[in-house]
């Protein structure tokens, strides 16, 4: 019986030593609560910064980050330091730089005073740089560039030398966005002329070659104009035109942005047969609705809101003179194709997909305010437009964390 117990005793002792040194090394016991330590940390949501900075605007700084400014540094000094008033005032998302050969000097002395304001999400500078007659910047201290047909015909060492020549002298400068390349395919009498090119292949490889080279001075290039006006004869500063879509206008934007998925792109005022029911693709949602689906990294910027295009209804003439008979005989002040303010363009254009509202140097400081006020007014009340600004804030203050890092 003596016996007995003590095998029992011993048996116990060493059961109790296996286990003991069991749970030294392998520690089960701390190592599970270690894990369910771990999991409950794991769980709690990471901060996110770009949903915080969102958070932290309110609905007007959320619509102002949609907003470019226009500065026309051709303009009397007073009427620019009302802009730049106006601009430390409200603190836009962009300023669009006009004038008439600009200089280095001048641009860096804007851009610095831009960047010298308190403002958590700064105002980024974007510029007009085809070459050619449309470049802004090609005073002293800028490289003149040929036009963009040019561009394309040149060999590709030379090209590429001319335009990462360009883009460190922007970059020096302050500048971090550009409204270029052109990616329309010409046709005859394309009211374009030099500034686009002629085939698919030309533009394919000139864009590669303009994007790389802008691309490795940090500077956003907007590629235009979605989905193509190569075949428009009316300047849409003018009138707005329907025309109808070849394969090689879209081909080649599809092209650039499989390949550089994370572009700004630069929606057009023509309106498209069969797609936009005589609205300008700007403000069709229908037009951009690819976006979205295939290319939601894009950044869509409006083209200049204020041209004629954007604010009339492409109709037959017979609709038209329909019209005509109709407000003779009902004394109606108004038609159909009267435009339409400002205000509603812009907010067709945000709801329609784009992103960033480019306006002319013609607009006013109180056409601004009256955007603003009336696109704040309409966040409020409509839950769809709110959640289309967010989304559009959104990857604004997403181009501008990158580039803060």
């Amino acid at each position: 019986m003596r016996h007995t117990s003590t095998r029992i005793i011993i048996f116990l002792l060493l059961l109790g030593a296996v286990l003991s040194g069991y749970n030294f090394f392998q520690r089960p016991f701390l190592r599970r609560f270690s894990q369910s330590e771990k999991q409950e940390v794991e769980s709690e949501p990471e901060t996110d910064p770009l949903q915080l900075a969102l958070d932290q605007l309110s609905v007007s700084e959320k619509i102002l980050q949609t907003i470019a400014l226009p500065i026309d540094l051709d303009e009397a000094s007073a009427s620019v330091e009302a802009r730049l008033t106006w601009l430390a005032k409200n603190q836009p998302g962009f300023t669009t730089i006009f004038g008439t050969n600009l200089t280095a000097v001048e641009i860096t002395k804007l851009t610095e005073q831009l960047m010298s304001l308190a403002n958590p999400h700064p105002v980024l500078t974007a510029v007009d740089h085809e070459g050619g007659t449309v470049q802004r910047l090609r005073g002293t201290g800028f490289s003149s560039l040929p036009a963009w047909r040019q561009i394309c015909q040149l060999e590709t060492a030379e090209r590429t030398e001319l335009l990462l020549q360009s883009a460190k002298e922007l970059n020096q400068a302050g500048v971090q966005i550009v409204f270029a390349p052109v990616l329309d395919i010409a046709r005859a009498g394309s009211f374009l002329g030099n500034r686009a090119c002629t085939s698919v292949e030309e533009v394919a490889a000139a864009s590669r070659d303009y994007i790389t080279s802008f691309g490795q001075f940090d500077i956003l290039p907007v590629i235009k104009h979605f989905p193509g006006i190569g075949s428009l004869i009316t300047d849409p500063h003018q009138q707005l035109d329907t025309i109808s879509l070849g394969q090689s206008d879209t081909l080649v934007f599809n092209q650039v942005l499989g390949n550089f998925p994370n572009l700004g792109v630069m929606t057009a005022h023509v309106a498209i047969q069969d797609k936009t029911a005589g609205l300008p693709c700007s403000l069709s949602a229908l037009c951009l609705e690819a976006f979205p689906t295939h290319f939601p990294q894009a950044l869509l910027f409006t083209d200049g809101l204020e041209m004629a295009a954007a604010g009339l209804k492409d109709q037959p003439e017979q609709e038209l003179m329909e019209q005509e008979r109709l407000m003779e005989e009902t004394s109606l002040v108004a038609t159909l194709t009267e435009p339409r303010p400002l205000s509603e363009r812009a907010s067709l254009a945000l709801l329609a997909g784009n992103d960033v509202l480019v306006f002319g140097k013609t607009v006013t400081i109180a056409e601004l305010d009256e955007v603003v006020a009336n696109l704040v007014e309409s966040y409020e009340r409509n839950e769809l437009f709110a959640q289309r600004v967010n989304a559009a804030v959104g990857k604004v203050l997403l181009l501008k964390l990158t580039k803060e890092n």
